[in-house]
C-alpha cells in the first residue's frame, strides 16, 4: 500500500487508510533573511524565534511554487513514498525548509487521537549525515520522514497554549539560521524528503537502508555491563564495524568494552551506514553508588525543591543505604533534608515540609497530591533505614490524611479545586498506586487494621481503573483549541498501577488482560531510536520547560518517568514468565541508566531536538541559540534518582528465583564484602 497525492493538492492519502488526515493543513515554506535579527524582540512562549512563512500555489504536474520567495518545490510519488524536492532560490536567504503540518495527536477534526500521529523516534546519525524521523499512530499505521540529502536538521513546532504539551508541525530545514551556524558554508544542495508508510520501526529501518543504500544497525540492547555481549541486527549488507578507532569484521554479537556512551558503526565495503550508540558500565552496584556520591546542592538549588521530582534523590538514597549500610556523608545529606520535611512553625517550606494539623498531616502549601504520596514513600524509607519512630507516624498519618481527603468511594483519587469546584482525577498521576501498596505490605503484621484497609484502597482503586477502560487522564489543562490530551504518562501508570496490584496483592486475571491491552496501545509513545539514552524512551517534551536548562519544550528521552512503563514490563514479565517483556523492561531502565556518566554525575534527559522549543521566555534576548542535541549543560540530582527508587524495590521485593536469587536479600553493611553477590542480584532483577 502507498502514499498518493490528491490531484492539483498537497493532500496525501494513505491508502492503508483512506480516511486518515497526514496534513491538518497546507505544507509551506518557512525561512528568515539574513537580516533578520532573530535574537532580539518578543516572541510567543514555547518558541526560540518565529520564521516567516511562504504559501505554494500549484504551477503544474508536480510542480509548486512559493508566492514570495519564487521557489519551486517538486512534489512526486515514487513507489510507495512522497518525495518533496526543493532548492533554495536566493542568496538574502537565512533559514530555508518545508513546514509540514503533520496531524499530530490532539488537533481539532483530526479523525481522534488513534489515528493521528506522535513523534515517536527521530534519528541523528554520530556524523550528523543520516537523519530521519519515526512517526506511529496507535492505529498501526506509522509513517517515516526521510531526509535524503540537503539537510541541516528538523525543528517540532511546540504549541504556546497548554505548557507545550501539544504538537503543530514539523519543519524540515535545508539550512538552520544563521543564529545557529557562524559559518554559512555555501550554496546548500537540494533538501529532498521523503514520506514512506511502514508498518513497524523494524520495516521503517529497512526503508532507510533501501532507500540509501547503506546498512542500517539495530542492537537487542543499547547497552550493558563490561563484558556483556550484545545480539545485533543488521538492515542492508554489512561486512565491518567500527568503534574507538577500530575497524572488525561483523559479527552477530558485540562485546562491550568501555564506560559511558560509544557509537558502533556499520558498513559496506567503505560506505558507512547508520550506526547505534550504546551504553557500557561496570555493574549497577557501582553505578547506583557513584549516582548517590554524586547528588549535587548546586543541582538541587536549581529545582523548585518540591517533595515529588526533586527529593527523589533521598529516597533512592535511603534504599541504597538499607541495602548497604549507610555512611556519614549519606547520613548527614539524609538527616539535613528529613529536618526539613518533618519541620514545624516557622521552618516550614512550601510543597516539601509534611505539617501536622489538627485534622491529620499534609503537604505544607501543595495542592499537587503526588508530592504527599512521595512523601509517604520517602518517610517510610527513612524509618527503614534509620529505626525512626517520628518517620513512622509521619508516613502513616500522611497516607491516612490524603487517602481518607482524597480518595472516593468508587476508589479514583481526585482533587477538587477549592476556587472554582472542577474535579480532577489523580488516580494515575505518578502512578499512587504503588505507595498504597508498599504501606499496606509493610504493616502486615505490624498494623493489620491499617494494612488491610490500606489494601482495601488499593482493591479499590484497581477496580476503578479497570472499569475506567481507556480512559487516560492527565493532571493538565487542556486548552479549547486541542482535543483531550492522550498523555503517555497516564497510559503507563494505569498499566502499572494494574500490575503492581497483581504481583503484590492479588492476582485477577482480567487486570492482567487489561494491562496487556494497554501496554500493547502504549507501545506507540515508546521510542525504538537504537541511541542508549532514546531506546525504549518513552515520548516526552514537556518536562524540558522545568528540567535540564529549563529550555523546552524539547525531546527529553531517558526521562525518569519512563521506568513507569519499564516497570510495568518488569511486573507484567513475572506474572506471565513472558521472557520479552523482562527484556523490554531492561532496556527501559537502561535508557535512564546511559545519562549517568562515567564520573556519576546525571542529566535529567538526553535532548534529541537540534533546537529547543524556547522555554517560558518572551524574549528572544533570553534564548541561548547553539544547537541543543544531547545532553543539556546542566546536570540534574533530583528526578533523575527515580530509576533507582524503583531499582531498589525490584530487589527488595523479588520473590522469583530468577529474580532474585534465594539469600540474595542479606543486609549489607560493607559495600566491598557485599559487591559481588549485589551484582548479581542486580543483574537477575533486571534480566
Amino acid at each position: 500500500m502507498k502514499l498518493k497525492i490528491v490531484s492539483g493538492t498537497l493532500s496525501l492519502v494513505d491508502e492503508r487508510a483512506p480516511d486518515d488526515v497526514i496534513f491538518s493543513g497546507m505544507p509551506s515554506l518557512c525561512y528568515t533573511l539574513k537580516g533578520d535579527r532573530i535574537q532580539t524582540g518578543e516572541k510567543p512562549l514555547f518558541t526560540p524565534y518565529i520564521s516567516r512563512k511562504d504559501t505554494l500555489t500549484h504551477e503544474g504536474q508536480d510542480v509548486w511554487r512559493a508566492r514570495d520567495t519564487g521557489a519551486s518545490v517538486r512534489v512526486f510519488e515514487r513507489g510507495e513514498d512522497i518525495v518533496f524536492s526543493l532548492g533554495c532560490p536566493k542568496d538574502d536567504i537565512g533559514e530555508w525548509g518545508l513546514e509540514l503540518p503533520f496531524n499530530f495527536m490532539g488537533k481539532k477534526q483530526g479523525g481522534g487521537w488513534r489515528n493521528q500521529f506522535l513523534f515517536n523516534s527521530p534519528y541523528l546519525s554520530s556524523d550528523r549525515k543520516i537523519q530521519y524521523c519515526y512517526l506511529t499512530k496507535p492505529n498501526g499505521k506509522h509513517l517515516l520522514v526521510l531526509f535524503e540529502s540537503g539537510a541541516d536538521g528538523w525543528v517540532l513546532e511546540y504549541s504556546p497554549y497548554a505548557y507545550g504539551h501539544f504538537l503543530l508541525g514539523l519543519k524540515c530545514l535545508q539550512r538552520f539560521d544563521r543564529a545557529y551556524k557562524q559559518e554559512d558554508g555555501g550554496a546548500p544542495s537540494p533538501l529532498v524528503i521523503s514520506l514512506i508508510p511502514v508498518n513497524s520501526f523494524e520495516d521503517a529501518l529497512r526503508a532507510v537502508s533501501d532507500r540509501l543504500h547503506i546498512p542500517v544497525l539495530l542492537p537487542e540492547k543499547c547497552g550493558g555491563r563490561i563484558g556483556e555481549r550484545v545480539r545485533l541486527k543488521v538492515y542492508g549488507e554489512c561486512d565491518a564495524l567500527e568503534t574507538g578507532g577500530k575497524i572488525l569484521p561483523f559479527t552477530k554479537e558485540f562485546t562491550i568494552k568501555m564506560q559511558g556512551l560509544f557509537p558502533l558503526v556499520p558498513s559496506y565495503r567503505g560506505k558507512r551506514g547508520a550506526d547505534a550508540v550504546l551504553y557500557g558500565y561496570k555493574d549497577e552496584i557501582s553505578l547506583w553508588k557513584a549516582s548517590m556520591d554524586t547528588v549535587s546542592a548546586k543541582d538541587l538549588r536549581r529545582t523548585d525543591g518540591n517533595l515529588c521530582e526533586h527529593q527523589c534523590w533521598a529516597t533512592a538514597m535511603l534504599q541504597y543505604s538499607s541495602f548497604f549500610g549507610v555512611n556519614e556523608g549519606y547520613e548527614q545529606k539524609l538527616r539535613k533534608i528529613l529536618s526539613v520535611i518533618t519541620a514545624e512553625g516557622e521552618g516550614s517550606i512550601p510543597r516539601l515540609t509534611v505539617e501536622k494539623t489538627e485534622e491529620g498531616y499534609g503537604v505544607f502549601r501543595s495542592d499537587r497530591i503526588q508530592e504527599g504520596f512521595f512523601g509517604v514513600s520517602l518517610l517510610w524509607n527513612a524509618y527503614r533505614c534509620f529505626g525512626d519512630g517520628l518517620y513512622r507516624e509521619y508516613a502513616v498519618g500522611l497516607l491516612d490524611s490524603l487517602l481518607r481527603q482524597y480518595q472516593r468511594a468508587d476508589g479514583r483519587i481526585e482533587r477538587v479545586h477549592a476556587a472554582t469546584g472542577k474535579k480532577e482525577d489523580y488516580s494515575t498521576v505518578c502512578c499512587l498506586m504503588i505507595p498504597i501498596v508498599d504501606m499496606s505490605l509493610e504493616l502486615r503484621g505490624k498494623d493489620d487494621l491499617r494494612a488491610a484497609r490500606y489494601a482495601r484502597a488499593a482493591s479499590a482503586l484497581a477496580e476503578y481503573l479497570y472499569r475506567r477502560g481507556f480512559c487516560f487522564p492527565t493532571e493538565n489543562e487542556v486548552s479549547s483549541l486541542t482535543e483531550s490530551e492522550v498523555e503517555e504518562g497516564s497510559i503507563s501508570c494505569t498499566a502499572l498501577s494494574l500490575l503492581y496490584y497483581c504481583a503484590k496483592i492479588g492476582r485477577e486475571e482480567k487486570y492482567l488482560r487489561r494491562a496487556k491491552n494497554i501496554l500493547d496501545l502504549h507501545d506507540q509513545w515508546v521510542m525504538h531510536t537504537p541511541i542508549a539514552p532514546q531506546f525504549f524512551s518513552t515520548v516526552r517534551w514537556w518536562e524540558t520547560i522545568w528540567e535540564g536548562d529549563k529550555d523546552g519544550p524539547a525531546l527529553c528521552c531517558g526521562h525518569a518517568w519512563t521506568i513507569w512503563r519499564a516497570e510495568a514490563d518488569y511486573w507484567y514479565g513475572v506474572l506471565t514468565d513472558d521472557i520479552a517483556y523482562l527484556r523490554r523492561a531492561e532496556n527501559g531502565f537502561l535508557s535512564n541508566f546511559a545519562k549517568i556518566g562515567t564520573d556519576g554525575r546525571s542529566y535529567a534527559c538526553w535532548q534529541a531536538d537540534l533546537i529547543s522549543g524556547g522555554g517560558e521566555t518572551v524574549r528572544s534576548e533570553d534564548i541561548d541559540f547553539r544547537i541543543v542535541y544531547g545532553f543539556p549543560l546542566h546536570t540534574d540530582s533530583g528526578l533523575s534518582r527515580y530509576p533507582w527508587m524503583r531499582f531498589a524495590e525490584i530487589l527488595r521485593s523479588g520473590k522469583d528465583e530468577r529474580f532474585f536469587p534465594e539469600g540474595g536479600r542479606k543486609e549489607q553493611t560493607d559495600r566491598h564484602s557485599s559487591s559481588r553477590q549485589t551484582n548479581d542480584i542486580a543483574r537477575i532483577a533486571i534480566k
